[in-house]
């Protein structure tokens, strides 16, 4: 979040996408940050319910070490 908020401060960078680790997904910090017009990507999530945490959260993206499984969790009905 410290680095987010210099990023804006110093008006030179303008992300347009926020990676951050899983546990940071809240669904509030997640809302709040596209409101600002951000993508969310979250790292590394390698469980089913970690999985499913974020997708509650609403999340753009999720990276993992097994992308096949979190294909499968997904379909289940995340996005």
């Amino acid at each position: 979040k410290v680095v987010l908020r210099n990023l804006l401060l110093n008006g030179k960078a303008v992300p347009d996408l926020l990676i951050m680790h899983h546990p940071m997904a809240t669904k509030r910090y997640i809302r709040k940050m596209k409101k600002k017009g951000y993508k969310t990507f979250v790292w590394t999530v390698n469980t089913e319910e970690e999985v499913k945490a974020v997708c509650a959260a609403g999340v753009d993206g999720i990276i993992s070490d097994y992308p096949d499984k979190v294909l499968q969790w997904t379909s289940k009905g995340c996005r």
